[in-house]
């Protein structure tokens, strides 16, 4: 094998893809629109071999597949025979903790999170991770997450939250012809 083809051919992750809570449970994760932007989300993490985490809320006991993330999510990853992906749950808002021990075997510093609720999980589990890995850049997709009341992803006072923390923003992914990935 050409040794410069091979070399090319290795993906080295840039960043991990944090899905947060997108389990049939909360209602909010049943949104159309949310869940087709977050699959977009894992063909092109698939796409450049990044790690994708699916974090869980459990309650302490529990099984059954309405503790699972959504059908249409992670089916893309089951169905394309991709291993880089986790299952991990957790018994608490804050799912930081669990979330930092799946991403200690990926050499990245970048996280990418979407997910609801934004107000609740999502910014306690945020916050969580921004404190106890302070070099970790994490970058928040506000049009891949949902709050649990549309008065408040619509306000803009609630997203400056996560601004206050010194390695996270808030972006869009905002899809043009030339790239269809673009986080702004």
């Amino acid at each position: 094998m050409n040794i410069l083809k091979m070399r090319y051919d290795i993906k080295i992750p840039m960043h991990v893809l944090l899905i947060i809570d997108m389990q049939p449970t909360w209602s909010t994760s049943n949104d159309a629109e949310l869940q087709e932007r977050i699959q977009d989300l894992i063909r092109w993490s698939m796409y450049h071999g990044c790690p994708i985490i699916f974090l869980e809320y459990r309650p302490t006991g529990t099984k059954g597949t309405e503790w699972s993330t959504q059908e249409s999510l992670i089916k893309l990853v089951r169905n394309e025979g991709y291993d880089r992906y986790k299952e991990v749950p957790k018994n608490k808002v804050d799912g930081s903790s669990q979330a930092i021990e799946a991403m200690a075997c990926y050499p990245v510093n970048r996280l990418l999170v979407t997910g609801v609720d934004a107000n609740c999980c999502v910014i306690d589990t945020v916050a969580g991770i921004a404190k106890k890995q302070p070099t970790t850049t994490i970058e928040v997709i506000r049009n891949a997450c949902r709050a649990s009341k549309p008065e408040i992803y619509n306000d803009e006072s609630f997203w400056k939250k996560f601004s206050t923390l010194d390695n996270v923003r808030v972006c869009t992914s905002q899809a043009t012809t030339e790239n269809p990935y673009v986080f702004r």
